[in-house]
């Protein structure tokens, strides 16, 4: 060939080259990351509970019963003194008998000394006796058959004004005892 007015020969071939040097091997690659877990199922939601059953129906309510009538109101008097009315057991002497049924208040003519017989007087049960005191007075009451007090150191035993005083008897029960005072010759 001819290069600018030069011509050019082949030369020979020359010798091949040693072969170069292996270069060192590359370190291992990193090994790559492992893949994240697998995503775990969802839980299925739970049962459906049933309903409830309904309450049972009440009954309807009875009607009311009718009311009762009230009693009348005993009458009181002032100072919540018994307002009943007297008793009259007359003439008095001997043995007596003065009963709360028949009335709390009764009145009498006493000719001589009298053993007093009380009954059916409640506990907190209220009494008078007024007395008129005939023939010879200054007789006595002597309750019998009960636990009696006498104010003014009577001993159980009621002393009773002269003749012709109008004296008053009053008594209250406790349930187990009578007490008793006496206002004398009333005029």
């Amino acid at each position: 060939m001819k290069i600018n007015g030069v011509t050019l020969t082949s030369g020979t071939s020359g010798t091949s080259g040693s072969s170069g040097i292996n270069g060192t091997s590359g370190s291992s690659g990193v090994n790559g990351t492992s893949g994240s877990s697998g995503v775990n199922g969802t839980s299925g939601s739970s049962g459906v509970n049933g309903t409830s059953g309904s309450s049972g129906v009440n009954g309807t309510s009875g009607s009311s019963g009718e009311s009762g009538t009230s009693g009348s109101s005993g009458t009181s008097g002032s100072s919540g003194v018994s307002s009943v009315a007297y008793s009259n057991l007359g003439t008095i002497g001997g043995a007596v008998t003065f009963d709360y049924n028949t009335s709390p208040n009764q009145i009498a003519s006493q000719n001589s000394n009298v053993t007093l017989t009380i009954n059916n007087v409640p506990n907190g049960g209220f009494c008078t006796l007024i007395v008129t005191s005939t023939g010879a007075g200054n007789y006595t009451i002597t309750p019998s058959g009960v636990t009696a007090k006498v104010a003014n150191a009577g001993g159980g035993v009621i002393g009773m004004g002269p003749t012709g005083s109008h004296d008053i008897v009053s008594f209250t029960y406790d349930g187990s005892t009578y007490y008793f005072s006496v206002g004398y010759n009333f005029t």
